[in-house]
């Protein structure tokens, strides 16, 4: 028996042997597949996605317990994650109230006046995070994400764990290709147009959504990809490689994210100081010297790189960019100036994520913006966890930071990956894009090999007791952590602020209020879906004090102002309409058209818009009259005269739009008196031939009138009006063919606003219908669908035509997109008839 000892003994050292390749082959898949659903699904939008990472996570723990590590693996970053998502959960810890008001006088004050909103008394116990869904959600990301790369630095462990590191760069370097790709198809001008539209908006549900988000995941390709540049002897592996980092850069171009940007510029500097000496290494001492000098020169001029693009980065946000958009873009200082004024009450113990949106909108910075992240990382830990959360963060941080660069000139391996650290952190500076996307699985596991790969000797050895005691607590800290994790997953991503639409529509309005007293009460969009329903059930009392209460937690919503407007008309007050009114009619938007029409409807609403207008800037005032002119032509006459007097001259637009008044309720004189006059004037001359125009138009003599709406055209580019006037009228006086030939020739001219490309196409689809081209016009009336969904004249015009080649299946289809109510109902029902007896006749 003794001499079959040493076979027994290695076959089962080889069984052993095969089940840890099979153990580390499914730690590496886990591994692999939690960063492709990190990158690619999502991650931080998706709450299937976050169940996704966190079972994946579960497994790679319950794996970790039959993998003994070889060696301690001393890592940092991991555990400063699971200790910000302690922090999280910290925040969402209810504390009584007079605690959390001497903590965090935000939470109470949008609680106690949510609560009285909601007819409650102020809560005995609340959490000290403003929005604790968010809140709760941030913290069980970061709790996984330490987890796993905790476990991930534990699997690189053993002899082979270097080369399995430098391949796991490589993969992560890819797939930032793939996510660039991805994100290209899907949005960028030119990219996108090679895919058809229905495979783009697939590709959308797993590209990245912000561009910020995809320059930081370019930057670190990019790092990675340079890397394999500078490890490969191969020359056609090293060629490959080279095209993926250029065209990384390019999609970082396309992103037009500054801070992606800056950050694939510090890493082509980084590389280009160690590119050399990786494609002539050799093993001659001297050879090694220079290798380690220019080594420790390119960390010298990627750290110096990193601080010259921090100091740039006002410079280039406050002077370059508006300098070369003509003032229209938006200035991230100042943007940032205001936005850090939000920090003060809660400085100690910080506000919790996902604050920046509520207390924004509340004191009403950057008005018409939503700013969901501070666009700065140090800001942003200073107001989501306070002056305690952020101290320790970035000590942790700079002490795992210091740690890598001593032992960096020891050799060049984890070049790439401390690059791709560096520009993510600098990309996080310029524009924050850590938060809620999984934008931290990119950074972790590459500090972990940078750590691991630069471990040598004795200093990575461990006697077997401290590995023992190192595992337990790994094992034990990931497994509170991961626990940790899915409680606070439950608690706060089946309450975001994303999908709430989904969550309150088929609520009643007992049930809505009670989901907005356990979770909503910073959201103005709860307050506004309570006001809905309590309209939809004539409680207009209790409706105003809702809109009140969204209109406070957001005073720039357009849509609550609009809604206490007509709840208020409802109820037969005055109230708050003149002041919601004007807010209305600050801005283009759809609430502002439609709070016109309204004033069109009802006589109190009519009292203030005369009121208001007279407050108005005259550029304002008339933009306004001219959506009023196909309401209420009787209306826009006392308001184009009352500018007119206002501002005591005569001036074009005023005149051109007074005309035009004129002509819509019958005075022609009076018009053509305006229009002799533009018309002497050499600079107004073309407004008053627009107007002649018009009046032989109404006229009928409809070559003339195209004659001159022709001319205009041509003569003012930017005159659409007349181009669209020309276009409808050659429709009556030219040939098929003419008119056809003509609306391409003006095409270009109208197709930059929707709104007239829109009118070309119906325009077009009119012409052949009338010439009994119904293929045609089902194609051009498509057209016109597209620039305005479900329109009813575009529909009717579709299944007129579909009639008209007996094709009754397709004519019900669109016959079934035309709205239930009003005078289109009526038109419905009678092409329906139609269709009937079409079909009836079809199978008869």
């Amino acid at each position: 028996m003794t001499q079959y000892a040493p076979a027994q003994e290695l076959a089962a050292e080889v069984s052993t042997d095969a089940r840890r390749k099979s153990a580390d082959r499914a730690i590496t898949f886990v591994f692999a597949a939690t960063m492709i659903i990190a990158l690619l699904w999502q991650g931080g939008v998706h709450q299937s996605a976050m169940w996704a990472i966190w079972a994946l996570t579960a497994i790679a723990w319950l794996l970790s317990l039959s993998h003994p590590p070889s060696a301690t693996a001393r890592l940092t970053l991991p555990w400063l994650w699971i200790g910000l998502g302690a922090y999280h959960a910290l925040q969402v810890l209810p504390l009584p109230h007079g605690i959390v008001e001497l903590l965090n006088p935000n939470a109470t004050q949008i609680s106690d006046a949510s609560r009285r909103a909601l007819g409650l008394a102020p809560a005995s116990m609340l959490p000290i995070a403003t929005t604790p869904a968010e809140t709760a959600a941030q913290g069980s990301i970061f709790l996984m994400v330490g987890s796993i790369v905790a476990l991930y630095g534990h699997h690189l462990m053993r002899p082979k764990g270097r080369k399995l590191a430098s391949r796991h760069g490589l993969f992560i370097g890819i797939l930032c290709g793939a996510c660039a790709l991805l994100w290209g198809l899907s949005y960028a001008p030119w990219m996108s147009k090679l895919v058809p539209v229905g495979l783009r908006w697939t590709l959308r549900e797993f590209a990245l959504i912000n561009p910020n988000h995809q320059g930081g995941v370019c930057a670190v390709g990019l790092a990675l990809m340079m890397r394999s540049v500078l490890r490969t002897d191969d020359l056609a592996k090293r060629n490959i490689y080279l095209l993926g980092a250029v065209f990384l850069g390019g999609v970082a171009l396309l992103t037009r994210s500054k801070g992606g940007v800056l950050g694939c510029l510090f890493v082509t500097l980084g590389s280009l100081a160690t590119m050399r000496h990786r494609w002539r290494n050799s093993r001659m001492a001297k050879e090694e010297l220079r290798r380690r000098a220019r080594v420790e020169f390119g960390l010298k001029i990627s750290t110096a790189g990193l601080i010259i693009g921090l100091l740039m980065v006002p410079f280039i946000e406050g002077e370059i960019l508006p300098e070369l958009s003509g003032g229209k873009q938006i200035n991230k200082v100042e943007l940032l100036q205001q936005a850090s004024g939000l920090i003060g009450q809660g400085w100690a113990t910080g506000e919790g994520a996902g604050s920046l949106p509520v207390l924004a909108a509340i004191r009403d910075v950057a008005p018409g913006k939503r700013i969901d992240f501070m666009e700065n990382v140090i800001l942003q830990r200073l107001l989501d966890q306070g002056l305690i959360g952020a101290l320790l963060f970035f000590i942790v941080l700079a002490a795992m930071l210091a740690r890598t660069m001593s032992t960096m000139v020891r050799g060049a391996a984890g070049w790439g990956p401390w690059l791709a650290i560096c520009a993510l952190l600098l990309q996080n500076l310029a524009d924050f894009s850590i938060e809620l996307t999984f934008g931290m699985l990119l950074l972790l596991p590459l500090s972990v090999q940078v750590e691991r790969l630069h471990v040598r000797g004795s200093q990575e050895r461990s006697k077997h007791r401290s590995r023992r005691k190192y595992r337990k607590r790994l094992l034990l800290g990931t497994a509170v952590a991961i626990a940790l994790s899915a409680g606070l997953l439950h608690h706060g991503s089946n309450h975001w602020s994303r999908g709430m639409v989904q969550r309150f529509s088929p609520l009643s309005i007992a049930q809505a209020k009670g989901l907005t007293e356990q979770r909503y009460l910073h959201s103005d969009f709860a307050f506004l879906s309570l006001c809905r329903k309590a309209v939809k059930a004539r409680q207009f009392k209790q409706a105003l004090i809702y809109c009140d209460r969204a209109i406070e937690l957001r005073p720039q919503s357009q849509a609550a102002r609009l809604l206490r407007m007509a709840t208020t008309i409802d109820d037969e007050q005055d109230g708050h309409i003149a002041e919601d009114l004007a807010m209305l009619l600050a801005k283009p938007s759809k609430e502002r058209n439609e709070a016109i029409e309204m004033c069109g409807r009802y006589e109190i609403a009519e009292k203030n818009l005369l009121k208001i207008v007279a407050d108005l800037p005259n550029d304002v005032a008339l933009h306004v009259a001219r959506q009023v002119f196909e309401l209420r032509p009787d209306l826009i006459e006392k308001m184009v005269l009352q500018i007119r007097q206002r501002s005591n001259s005569k001036t074009s637009p005023v005149e051109f739009l007074l005309a035009r008044v004129y002509i819509k309720r019958g005075h022609e004189r009076a018009a053509d008196r305006i229009a002799t006059k533009l018309i002497g004037n050499p600079h107004t001359n073309k407004d008053g031939w627009e107007i002649q125009a018009e009046l032989l138009l109404r006229a009928k003599k409809y070559r003339d009138a195209f004659t001159l709406f022709a001319s205009v055209c041509k003569a003012r580019l930017s005159s659409s009006n007349a181009c669209i006037r020309a276009l409808m009228t050659a429709r009556l006086t030219m040939s098929y063919s003419e008119a056809l030939r003509y609306a391409s020739k003006i095409y270009i001219l109208l197709r930059l606003v929707p709104e007239h490309a829109y009118i070309h196409w119906m325009t077009i689809a009119q012409l052949h219908y009338d010439n009994q081209q119904f293929e045609r016009a089902i194609a051009a009336s498509r057209r016109a669908l597209g620039l305005k969904r479900n329109d009813p004249k575009a529909l009717i015009l579709e299944a007129r035509s579909h009639l008209a080649i007996s094709d009754w299946r397709a004519a019900n289809h669109s016959i079934k997109l035309l709205p239930k109510e009003g005078p289109w109902a009526t038109v419905g029902i009678e092409l329906a008839n139609e269709a009937s007896r079409t079909r009836g006749g079809h199978s008869y």
